[in-house]
C-alpha cells in the first residue's frame, strides 16, 4: 500500500489559528511565517509589543511540565498562550535562541546525556517538609500533603533508582524557550530545526472547548512575560564523559518550585505508554506494518512479542519521548534549548536515551558508544522494549509520509536491534 493510501497528520493552519486568537482573545498575533523543516509545522509569530514566538498544536498540557524542567537546569520555554480551540490544543511560547545542529558531533551527544541525567526523578511525589501544609493541618486531618524536594543548587532530589548515578557538574546551560505541536514523529513542527520524522506521545488532555467561543476555559494568556530569563546550571552529569554542558557559574536560575507545582507537573503527564499491543493517537500504528511489506510485518511480529512480555516501563523520571539531535537548539555548539516536549511522559528516562541512539544509528553511528556507556548497567528488558517502541513509532510514520526507500533504511536501524 502507498503512502498516499494512509492516514496522515494535519499540517498546521497557522492563519486560521491567528485569527481565531484574535476573535477569541482579541489578541493580535503577527504571523511571520513558517518555521524551517518539520512535518506538520509550527509558526513564527509576533506580538503587539514585539515579542517573537512560536505558534503551533499539541495535545498534552506541558506547561507545569517546562517549569518543572527549567527548575532542574534543562532549557525550555515558557507558555505564553495555550488553549483548546475548536478542538485543537493551541500553544504559543516564547522563542528559543540557537538553531539545529548543522553537525552532530560527541560534544552535542555528551551534552545531551547530561541533560537527560537532570530529568531523574523530578516527578517523584514530593515529600513533606516544615513549613509545608502539613504542619498547618490538625491533629485528625489526614489529607495528603508533600513538599517539593529541595533544589539542591538547582538539582531536585528526586528518588533514585540503583542505576540513577549523579556526579557534579562542571559547565552551565542557557534556557529559552521551546514550541510544542500535534502528537507525531520528531521534527515535527519544525521550530528552527530541519525536517525529519519521530514522534510525540499526544496524550489527551480533558478541557473541553466553550460552546460559545471554540475555546476552553483553560486557556492561559500572558501578559507581558517580556523575554525569557536564561536558566543556568552547571554541568556534566553521569557518565557522559568531562565535556562541560555550555555556560558559565549558576545553576537552575534560582527557580524553586512549591510543593503544588510538583504535583501540577506530575498530573500534567501520563505514564509512559509504548503501543506495542494496540495502536498509539495517531503514530505507533500496526497497521501499515502489517501490510507493507514482508519485512516490515516481520518486524511488528517481533515487536508485538516484545509487548507481550509486559515488560515494566514506570519511574519517576521525566521522559522527553521524542530526544533526538533534531529537538536542541544549539549556539556555538552549546546547547541552549530542548524543544518539542508534547508527548513528555512519566517514566523511565533511559527510554530517551535509546530513542537517542536510533537516531545516531543513523545519523552517525561513530557516536552510539557514548551512549551506550550510559545505558550500560540499565535493564535489559527494558532497553529491548524502548527499541521495540522506536522502531514501531519510525517505521509507522515512514511508511506513512515517505518513500519505500526511506521505509528500508530505517528498517536497516530498527532490525538489528529485535533480534
Amino acid at each position: 500500500m502507498s503512502a498516499q493510501a494512509w492516514p496522515r497528520s494535519a499540517k498546521l493552519d497557522a492563519p486560521r489559528l491567528v485569527e481565531r486568537i484574535a476573535e477569541i482573545t482579541g489578541v493580535r498575533l503577527v504571523l511571520e511565517g513558517p518555521c524551517p523543516g518539520g512535518e506538520v509545522g509550527a509558526a513564527y509569530v509576533r506580538w503587539p509589543d514585539g515579542r517573537r514566538s512560536v505558534l503551533s498544536e499539541g495535545r498534552s498540557r506541558t506547561g507545569p511540565v517546562l517549569d518543572l524542567a527549567r527548575a532542574a537546569g534543562v532549557p525550555t520555554a515558557r507558555q505564553e498562550l495555550s488553549a483548546h480551540i475548536d478542538g485543537v490544543r493551541v500553544i504559543v511560547q516564547q522563542r528559543l535562541p540557537g538553531t539545529p545542529p548543522a553537525t552532530i558531533d560527541a560534544f552535542l551527544v555528551h551534552q545531551m546525556v547530561a541533560i537527560n541525567d537532570r530529568l531523574a526523578g523530578l516527578l517523584a511525589d514530593p515529600p513533606p517538609e516544615r513549613g509545608d501544609a502539613a504542619h498547618l493541618r490538625g491533629p485528625d486531618d489526614t489529607r495528603p500533603s508533600g513538599r517539593a524536594p529541595g533544589l539542591d543548587e538547582g538539582r531536585p532530589s528526586g528518588r533514585r533508582r540503583p542505576d540513577d548515578t549523579r556526579h557534579p557538574d562542571d559547565g552551565s546551560l542557557a534556557g529559552g524557550a521551546r514550541r510544542s505541536d500535534d502528537a507525531r514523529p520528531s521534527h515535527r513542527t519544525g521550530h528552527s530545526h530541519d525536517a525529519r520524522p519521530s514522534d510525540r506521545t499526544g496524550h489527551s488532555d480533558d478541557a473541553r472547548p466553550s460552546e460559545r467561543t471554540g475555546c476552553s476555559d483553560d486557556m492561559l494568556l500572558s501578559g507581558s512575560p517580556g523575554r525569557f530569563n536564561d536558566v543556568r546550571l552547571s554541568g556534566s552529569t553521569g557518565r557522559s564523559g568531562d565535556t562541560p554542558l555550555p555556560g558559565t557559574a549558576g545553576r537552575s536560575g534560582d527557580m524553586h518550585l512549591s510543593a503544588g507545582a510538583r504535583r501540577a507537573a506530575r498530573f500534567a503527564v501520563q505514564p509512559v505508554d509504548l503501543y506495542l499491543i494496540d495502536d498509539g493517537p495517531g503514530f505507533c500504528l500496526h497497521d501499515p506494518l502489517a501490510k507493507h511489506s514482508n519485512r516490515t510485518a516481520r518486524l511488528l511480529a517481533r515487536i508485538r512479542e516484545v509487548g507481550a512480555a509486559g515488560t515494566p516501563t514506570d519511574g519517576d523520571d521525566l521522559v522527553h519521548f521524542d530526544y533526538t539531535p533534531a529537538n536542541v537548539l544549539v549556539d556555538n555548539g552549546r546547547i541552549t534549548g530542548v524543544i518539542d516536549w508534547d508527548g513528555a511522559s512519566r517514566g523511565d528516562r533511559h527510554l530517551d536515551l535509546v530513542v537517542l541512539r536510533f537516531y545516531l544509528m543513523h545519523q552517525a553511528p561513530h557516536l552510539v558508544g557514548i551512549v551506550d556507556d550510559r545505558l550500560a548497567g540499565a535493564d535489559p528488558d527494558r532497553l529491548r522494549a524502548y527499541w521495540a517502541h522506536i522502531s514501531l513509532r519510525q517505521v509507522d510514520w515512514s511508511i506513512r509520509h515517505h518513500d519505500a526507500a526511506a521505509v528500508d533504511q530505517w528498517l536497516d536501524v530498527a532490525e538489528p536491534g529485535m533480534r
